[in-house]
């Protein structure tokens, strides 16, 4: 039987969000029957697939599944009514995030709402300014876009403060977490990656869907494409530069979201003015390019952008041994200076890639 069953659910004649009690500030609290959200999901009229298990992998925290599973097979199915969503201004949903935070245990989302205090931020947004310097001349620049907009898009709409840690806490998990409805429970488990999952929201109903795209092994890994990048193949990528847009490289999801992606994957960076993009296919360096680009005015290019980097001190060729000391202090968190130093040696790396492919 697909469905999860517990044994208790047979005994509620109501969903969970029907149990209210008095707060300690006599203010309605929400009572919740379960803190699990697998439970929490299925008691309030969800699905989950009885082969999904929530484990820890290479990416971290992620969704996998302990049988093999057919293509179309249904993974998720979540009641709207669980979203944390508002359908005005990206920032309105925010703000209803950091205020579901806030109320805690009493939230109609607080299983949810625990489930998510355990997910870890890593975009260089959340950096302090001396981990941000760790990335000094590298793409994209820009490194707190997030609360740029939060300050400039939400500031004549909401009360979100800057200032306030939760509301950085709750803009941080809308920036890196939210899907297509907002803050969907179960959605956000699922690691970013490509050809493994869809998901959509039928027509006139009230829940969202997951679905496989491909036959799935028992044990792997189940993902979400959170963008659309190289990794969703050559025909997406030339669909997408045949409309004139250029899917996101692996600077934008480090900036956006806090992780490095796995080839393929693509470069860009600003050289005299210009963009310049290829494609890193696999670890061996093979490196294919973009239509209507030079692969030699690349190289040629790429080759003055990394000696720009080595002449400023702030390569990794610019270190004894070619190590990636980015930066040292009691200030920096050293899992940020970790993922500084993977960054920067991996750009490096494509350039190098790029020159010798284009021949710079």
């Amino acid at each position: 039987m697909l469905l999860r069953v517990f044994l208790f659910c047979a005994l509620l004649s109501h969903p969970v969000d029907k149990y209210l009690v008095n707060g300690e500030d006599g203010n309605e609290c929400f009572k919740h029957e379960t803190e699990d959200i697998f439970e929490w999901v299925v008691n309030n009229g969800g699905f989950l697939h009885d082969s999904l298990e929530i484990k820890t992998g290479i990416h971290g925290r992620g969704m996998f599944t302990k049988d093999k599973l057919p293509q179309g097979a249904t993974l998720v199915r979540v009641p709207l009514d669980l979203v944390i969503h508002d359908e005005g201004h990206p920032c309105h949903t925010v703000e209803k995030l950091r205020d579901e935070i806030r109320l805690g245990k009493c939230s109609k989302y607080w299983p949810y709402i625990k489930f998510m205090d355990e997910v870890v931020i890593d975009l260089p947004n959340s950096w302090s300014k001396e981990e941000l310097s760790m990335l000094e001349g590298l793409p994209p620049g820009n490194w707190q876009i997030h609360s740029d907009r939060m300050r400039d898009d939400c500031k004549d709409i909401t009360d979100l403060d800057e200032n306030d840690p939760i509301a950085l806490r709750a803009l941080f998990l809308y920036a890196t977490r939210a899907g297509p409805e907002g803050m969907q429970p179960i959605f956000d488990i699922f690691n970013h990656g490509y050809n493994s999952t869809g998901h959509h929201t039928p027509d006139s109903a009230d829940h969202f869907i997951f679905q496989t795209q491909q036959g799935i092994a028992a044990g792997e890994e189940l993902f979400n494409q959170f963008r659309p990048g190289a990794g969703a193949g050559a025909g997406t990528v030339k669909q997408m530069t045949d409309y004139g847009y250029y899917p996101d490289g692996s600077p934008e999801i480090f900036r956006d979201y806090g992780f490095l992606e796995a080839p393929p994957t693509l470069w860009s960076f600003e050289q005299y003015g210009r963009t310049q993009r290829f494609i890193v296919e696999d670890e061996a360096g093979n490196v294919s390019w973009l239509p209507n680009t030079d692969p030699k005015e690349i190289a040629i290019h790429a080759r003055a952008y990394l000696d720009g980097l080595v002449e400023r001190g702030i390569s990794c060729e610019s270190n004894e041994e070619g190590q990636c000391k980015v930066g040292t202090g009691e200030d920096l968190h050293a899992h940020h200076v970790e993922l500084a130093s993977l960054y920067r040696r991996s750009f490096e790396a494509a350039l190098r890639m790029a020159i010798a492919a284009g021949g710079g």
